[in-house]
């Protein structure tokens, strides 16, 4: 897989409700992907963690199998 999200989460230190929680995708290279949701649901969360702006709670996140980012939760 060209881009793989394992079991990210992701939560502010100013909230105490998750922003994302356990997101896991993969996409093959080439594949498109649409992010659709309602104002608040983590999407452009999802992107910044995959672009390195921002960093996942827990989770990792590969791209062409190279792990970019992994943090655990404990």
């Amino acid at each position: 897989m060209y881009l793989n999200l394992d079991k990210i989460t992701k939560q502010y230190r100013s909230s105490s409700e998750w922003a994302i929680q356990e997101c896991s995708l993969s996409l093959a290279q080439g594949e498109k992907l649409y992010l659709i949701g309602e104002s608040g649901s983590g999407k452009t969360t999802i992107l910044c963690i995959i672009a390195g702006f921002e960093r996942a709670s827990s989770g990792s996140v590969s791209i062409n199998g190279s792990v970019v980012e992994s943090r655990d939760l404990s």
